[in-house]
């Protein structure tokens, strides 16, 4: 028998989930637990920052800008740091890759994917350049 579950909602709108991780092991709604890939819809203050760079070790990442600006930084290769700003903008990286990000200051809503979905893959990065 196939499925027939249907659900409607607003990202902007609903209650967000923690961080604003919608999908992936660790969603609240049952329909949204997969192992295979996390989406997070996210709205952050201006000058938000995550500073202290990390790195996943099995997922890659994309993230991408819907309204705002922020800018993610890669700290081991300085030259690939890349500000985000239009609409759809994105930057992508593999597991490894230390990063951190910064918001601009009027704020940004940011879309990021990272597959696959697992637990406590992200380290803080202590190697240095």
């Amino acid at each position: 028998m196939i499925k027939q579950e249907v659900q409607f909602g607003n990202f902007e709108k609903d209650t967000p989930p923690p961080r604003g991780w919608w999908v992936g092991r660790f969603a609240d709604n049952p329909n949204f637990k997969t192992e295979q890939t996390e989406f997070q819809w996210v709205s952050l203050v201006p000058d938000k920052e995550k500073s202290e760079a990390a790195y996943n070790e099995i997922s890659s990442t994309i993230t991408m800008i819907v309204k705002g600006k922020i800018t993610v930084r890669f700290p081991h290769q300085k030259e690939k740091d890349q500000e985000l700003k239009n609409r759809g903008e994105y930057v992508y990286f593999a597991p490894g890759v230390c990063h951190s990000w910064k918001v601009g200051s009027k704020g940004a809503i940011v879309i990021t994917l990272r597959w696959p979905s697992v637990e406590n893959d992200q380290v803080r990065c202590t190697h240095s350049d």
